[in-house]
């Protein structure tokens, strides 16, 4: 005798997409729709035969395409340039890695999913010269679709202590703005209100 479970599920919006997902994906390959999934090491080179890049590329029943994993792109001199770390069964790039023709750390950027990331440049030294934090969302209002965004930015002295740091609504609005010495001193303290 088969028994029934009702649960309510009280979830985040995104909780709720993930779990959509993750079922619609179980759904489709439990009725055999993927037929076919083809992983391909895929390995581009300049013409001094260094490598270009090179990474894995998954394609689903020979048409949905799209690369997974570990991607690494080079400089012509053959010094890594750049990494890039795929979501899992996404063209998504989760962790962007970015070094200049020194080996040296310029960005990391990492998607936390569709919405929102986190991002870092760095000096020289490897010490923080940009933290940002990003988010955004479709929004409907009054029959208009829009995007609302959210970005937290601190930028930094190479001593390491803070130089600014505001909060940025839709792009434009200053939520909050901060700027200091080299020291460490506040010189600008602005909050607006709307």
């Amino acid at each position: 005798m088969p028994i029934a479970i009702n649960v309510v599920f009280h979830l985040a919006k995104d909780t709720m997409k993930q779990i959509i997902t993750l079922l619609l994906s179980l759904i489709i390959v439990g009725c055999g729709i993927i037929q076919n999934r083809d992983v391909k090491n895929v390995t581009e080179y300049y013409s001094n035969g260094e490598i270009f890049f090179e990474g894995q590329h998954v394609t689903i029943n020979g048409e949905i395409s799209y690369p997974d994993g570990e991607w690494k792109i080079f400089y012509p001199d053959g010094k890594l340039k750049e990494e890039i770390t795929y979501f899992e069964s996404y063209s998504i790039p989760g962790i962007t890695t970015k070094y200049d023709t020194n080996g040296i750390l310029l960005s990391r950027k990492e998607i936390k999913d569709y919405n929102n990331y986190f991002y870092e440049e760095y000096y020289n030294d490897g010490t923080v010269k940009l933290s940002k934090y990003y988010e955004h969302e479709f929004l409907k209002e009054d029959g208009i679709n829009f995007i609302d965004t959210l970005e937290d930015i601190v930028e930094y002295y190479p001593n390491g202590n803070k130089k600014s740091e505001y909060r940025l609504l839709s792009g434009m609005y200053y939520e909050k703005y901060y700027e200091y010495n080299q020291y460490g001193d506040t010189i600008v303290n602005c909050e607006f209100i709307d």
